[in-house]
C-alpha cells in the first residue's frame, strides 16, 4: 500500500507540474489514495497520506461516478483488463460515502452510457465553471 500511495503522489506531482498554468483533468486525485487506503483495511495509514497528499491544490470540482457495486464489477469484468472483488467494491464505495469530503463531491449517475454520463458531467462542470459557456464537449482545444 505504501509503494501505491507513493507512486500515485509522484503521478499527481508529475501532473500538477506539468499543467501548472492550465487547466488539469484528472481521473484520480488525493481522496483515491484515501478511499484505497480504507478499503484495503490500511486506515492507520490515511492520516500519514493525507499530510503527503496536501500539498496539492484542491480541486475546483470533484465527480464522484456513482455506480452500483455489482455493476461496477460487471463493467470491469466485461472489459477483460483487471479484476476487483464485489467485496472490495463493496469496500470502496462505502469508504467513498464515509469521507467529509464527499459534500463538496458532485455526485454523478454513472449507470447510463459513456455519452449520458458524460452530458451529466458536462452540465455540472458548465453551471459551476462558466468561463466554459455553452459550448459542447470536445470544443475546447
Amino acid at each position: 500500500m505504501f509503494v501505491e500511495a507513493m507512486l500515485r503522489w509522484l503521478a499527481i506531482a508529475r501532473a500538477v507540474v506539468g499543467s501548472a498554468g492550465r487547466i488539469a483533468v484528472m481521473d484520480r486525485y488525493a481522496v483515491c489514495q484515501y478511499a484505497s487506503l480504507r478499503s484495503h483495511g490500511a486506515d492507520r495509514w490515511e492520516r500519514f497520506a493525507r499530510i503527503a497528499y496536501r500539498v496539492f491544490p484542491r480541486p475546483d470540482v470533484t465527480f464522484l461516478l456513482w455506480l452500483p457495486p455489482a455493476e461496477a464489477q460487471r463493467r470491469i469484468e466485461a472489459r477483460g483488463t483487471d479484476h476487483e472483488s464485489l467485496e472490495y467494491l463493496v469496500r470502496s464505495a462505502a469508504a467513498y460515502r464515509a469521507f467529509a469530503e464527499p459534500a463538496g463531491f458532485v455526485v454523478i449517475d454513472a449507470r447510463g452510457d459513456a455519452a449520458q454520463v458524460a452530458a451529466a458531467i458536462w452540465q455540472q462542470l458548465t453551471d459551476r465553471l462558466p468561463v466554459y459557456g455553452p459550448t459542447a464537449p470536445g470544443s475546447i482545444h
